[in-house]
């Protein structure tokens, strides 16, 4: 039914005449028939679309419209009070039971699928309102819609036991099709649902206990979240791929910090963490590539203040930024034993941080030097307020990387001190805020670059340490 509704708004191939009969009584002879009913229920949008053999002699009215969504919010009202009952819980978690299994993946790939359709349909809405080609009747159903199948997905989550629901999750994550062996179109977008079902697993994730069965299992599904991360190969990652990598890295990272809190993480005779570090190491190798290819995305796409170019880098901001925490973490976790991919991580991480703090820096420089109206005039040096947040976040996102290997390997950070303490890198991002200091963000990122320095300070042996800082205060001097 749902899908069926989504044809008014969602199809691309067939004009809403087509869709909903030629002829106009009005809303008046509105008689939705049981069998027209059973037709839309089984076939939803097939039902309508043009060459499916089914041809409907009564026009959809708008009154035939309020029906099937009276129809539709029922349905969802009876699933989310049967999730609610106390035998829900005793059904749905009865492990020996095959076929509840099956049920519990059936509904929740279903209810998955109706809840990217209706926020798909409900941002078409939106839109549609501007035009006021839609009613309020339409509009508040599409308001609702998605709450009440979240509702319904939150609680089938908590009722689903760890390996029912990892299974929903990576049936979803695997599977392009829907379980009537259909394609999903573009109103149930593959994207849109690995997205939800990806942050959906990190929540619960985050709510495992280090010590609890569940945490294995959450454990063991590092290896499908990495699977997920593609590595890039030169052509432009499209703005929803990059949501779903987002989606990946954040739920590792949530997992890692759920199963290895820190008082946890000393203890290097722990098998869980020695099995974690094992399946960790693939995810740091893909956070490698995809920091140093958008670094490369950076320094080909034209001079650091241009809007246009800022732009078009916005969506690798993002993913570097994902990418860079969820590093800082697998860093604390894994401790020594990312040393293999040191190399990899720091060379990118230092790279991005100077070319980030050259344009802080810069726009920092036209702020100081013009005034308002001024800024406003010189279209092609200003960059908008927007994207200097967000590389102020970028930069944010490298420190706090760095910050994790001062605090967890600093006794083989020797030979990279000199790096880090260049003048375009550490010390540039310290006198951010000084050139921006109504910009708050730069404030947290001046005290974590503090925080580096103490960590470098007090962890570093100090016939290493000098020698670096001496030539790192020379060079500065210097320029």
């Amino acid at each position: 039914i749902m899908s069926f509704l989504l044809t008014k708004h969602g199809s691309d191939n067939v004009e809403p005449a087509d869709l909903f009969g030629v002829e106009d009584h009005g809303g008046d002879s509105m008689i939705l028939t049981n069998s027209e009913l059973c037709r839309i229920t089984s076939l939803g949008a097939a039902a309508v679309q043009l060459g499916s053999g089914i041809v409907y002699q009564t026009s959809k009215t708008l009154k035939e419209r309020r029906c099937l969504m009276l129809l539709a919010t029922n349905l969802l009202l009876i699933v989310q009070k049967g999730l609610s009952i106390p035998s829900a819980k005793r059904v749905v978690q009865q492990e020996d039971s095959t076929a509840q299994a099956t049920l519990s993946l059936h509904l929740w790939k279903e209810l998955m699928q109706i809840d990217a359709a209706a926020m798909h349909a409900r941002s078409i809405v939106i839109a549609a309102t501007v035009d006021q080609t839609t009613t309020a009747y339409e509009r508040k159903f599409w308001d609702c819609a998605p709450m009440a199948t979240q509702d319904c997905l939150s609680l089938l989550q908590r009722l689903l036991p760890a390996s029912h629901f990892l299974a929903s999750v990576n049936s979803v994550l695997t599977c392009n099709e829907n379980n009537d062996g259909r394609s999903l179109n573009s109103n149930f977008s593959k994207n849109s649902l690995h997205r939800r079902a990806l942050r959906m697993l990190g929540d619960r994730a985050s709510e495992v206990e280090s010590n609890s069965p569940e945490a294995i299992l959450f454990l063991e599904s590092v290896s499908e979240l990495t699977d997920v991360i593609t590595i890039p190969n030169g052509n432009a990652c499209t703005r929803r791929s990059i949501v779903v990598q987002q989606s990946a890295l954040m739920a590792i990272e949530q997992v890692a910090q759920s199963i290895f809190p820190k008082e946890d993480r000393l203890n290097n005779n722990n098998k869980m963490l020695m099995k974690g570090s094992a399946l960790f190491q693939p995810v740091l190798k893909k956070i490698a590539i995809i920091l140093d290819s958008c670094v490369e995305t950076w320094k080909h796409s034209g001079t650091a203040m241009d809007t246009d170019n800022t732009r078009e880098v916005g969506g690798e901001c993002q993913l570097f930024s994902s990418a860079s925490l969820c590093a800082a973490t697998l860093i604390a976790v894994t401790q020594a034993r990312c040393l293999p991919l040191l190399p990899r991580l720091i060379r990118p991480l230092v790279s991005a941080l100077i070319h980030v703090n050259s344009i802080v820096n810069a726009a920092a420089l036209v702020k100081s030097t013009f005034n308002d109206d001024e800024r406003d005039a010189s279209n092609d040096t200003k960059l908008k307020e927007s994207d200097l947040e967000e590389w102020i976040i970028v930069q944010h996102s490298i420190l706090q990387a760095l910050l994790s290997l001062a605090d967890t390997i600093p006794q083989f950070l020797v030979p990279y001190l000199k790096d880090f303490l260049q003048s375009a890198a550490l010390p540039s991002a310290h006198h951010n805020h000084d050139l921006t200091p109504d910009v708050t963000s730069t404030l947290n990122n001046h005290i974590m670059v503090e925080s580096i320095y103490k960590a470098l300070a007090t962890k570093t042996p100090t016939r290493q340490l000098i020698p670096a800082a001496s030539d790192a205060l020379e060079s500065c001097l210097q320029k």
